[in-house]
């Protein structure tokens, strides 16, 4: 498979993390009561940050450049948030944290095919 395949596999594994994110933000709310807000706000504020990193690894992947550090990041910040998730959410963030680590094995092979560019 081409660098050039592998790039725009990584970018589409990227949206489709961002979508579920997205969905999952809309889908968690449920309103009238506090504590389940306050999970939801919690909720929210790492899928966020984990999002975040999402993008930055996208447009690392866009420019070119290694974007194995924002990866690692999200990665930490999934397997931290599976970890302590209320049981309502532990799936979806089970599922994000699958996401981000294909996302990881792509970028990896990228990465190699980069070190073989570079040797030849």
């Amino acid at each position: 498979m081409s660098l050039k395949r592998k790039i725009k596999n990584a970018l589409i594994v990227t949206g489709i993390a961002l979508a579920s994110i997205k969905a999952a933000n809309v889908k968690m709310r449920k309103p009238n009561q506090d504590s389940i807000q306050m999970q939801d706000s919690g909720y929210k504020i790492i899928t966020d940050e984990i999002e975040t990193d999402l993008k930055q690894a996208e447009r690392l992947i866009k420019e070119g450049k290694p974007a194995m550090g924002e990866i690692a990041h999200a990665k930490v910040k999934a397997e931290k948030y599976v970890h302590g998730a209320a049981r309502e959410n532990k799936k979806e963030a089970k599922r994000l944290l699958a996401e981000v680590r294909k996302l990881e094995k792509i970028e990896m092979k990228i990465e190699k095919e980069r070190e073989k560019e570079l040797k030849v």
